[in-house]
């Protein structure tokens, strides 16, 4: 585990608008950072490691948030997030952190009945639910999921989960260094190799009696390749086995 590990706590930064209970949504990230300090403190105190390091946005003299937090947000190992007033730049920053595979933990509101108030796509995923944001209940909901970030100590939960990475089967980060990667080897080496005239088809005989063909699913000019392919071979009675279907 690198040290130190660096927690970003996000939420609104401004404005007068108020929680179910009165409490302003600005005032939200201060009882955040208060509780996760707490449990940041029992944590060292008990296993003695890691060194924790806690950031929040900061505002500049005009009033914006400066373009440090990108940087803190790109090197963060956790991101605690208040959802609860559905701010924009809250869910920006926080797309931000699932792009980057970054586990999170957003800290909603729970409804008269109990539900959390979260966003569709927020549904389901590794956040807490709490039912106000008075410091001692934010620090007994924030304090085992922290631990569970930072030790793995609940193994049915994965904090680094999102819908985002789900969809792509990693980081939106990795999945376009990897895309990236994949195309250009194609375009510049599979696709010479495999076409219909001066390819490998010029070279086949009786040799060979098998080619498995990976195909990419997202590259639309694989597709036609993969039927040239799988024709060419016919015709040489080569069984063909096509993995990515």
């Amino acid at each position: 585990m690198r040290e130190p590990f660096d927690i970003f706590i996000g939420g609104p930064m401004g404005g007068t608008q108020q929680d179910a209970h009165g409490l302003p949504f600005a005032d939200h990230i201060q009882r955040l950072k208060a509780a996760v300090e707490r449990a940041a403190t029992e944590i060292v105190h008990e296993n003695g490691a890691p060194n924790i390091k806690i950031y929040t946005p900061e505002l500049d003299d005009s009033g914006m948030i400066t373009s440090r937090v990108f940087g803190i947000l790109d090197t963060a190992e956790l991101g605690i997030m208040d959802v609860s007033a559905g701010s924009p730049s809250v869910m920006y920053e926080l797309a931000m952190l699932h792009a980057l595979g970054i586990p999170t933990i957003p800290v909603v509101m729970a409804d008269k009945d109990g539900s959390p108030q979260s966003s569709f796509y927020l549904q389901g995923t590794y956040q807490a639910v709490v039912e106000s944001f008075e410091e001692d209940v934010l620090f007994a909901k924030l304090m085992p999921m922290i631990k569970t970030v930072i030790f793995g100590d609940d193994a049915g939960m994965n904090p680094a989960a999102n819908p985002m990475s789900e969809y792509y089967g990693l980081p939106l980060v990795e999945a376009s260094a990897s895309t990236g990667l994949a195309t250009g080897y194609f375009h510049n080496f599979m696709r010479h190799i495999l076409k219909a005239n001066g390819g490998v088809f010029d070279f086949i005989e009786d040799e060979v009696f098998k080619m498995v063909v990976i195909r990419p699913r997202d590259l639309e000019e694989a597709e036609g390749l993969s039927q040239v392919v799988q024709r060419k071979l016919k015709s040489f009675d080569i069984d063909v086995e096509l993995i990515g279907e």
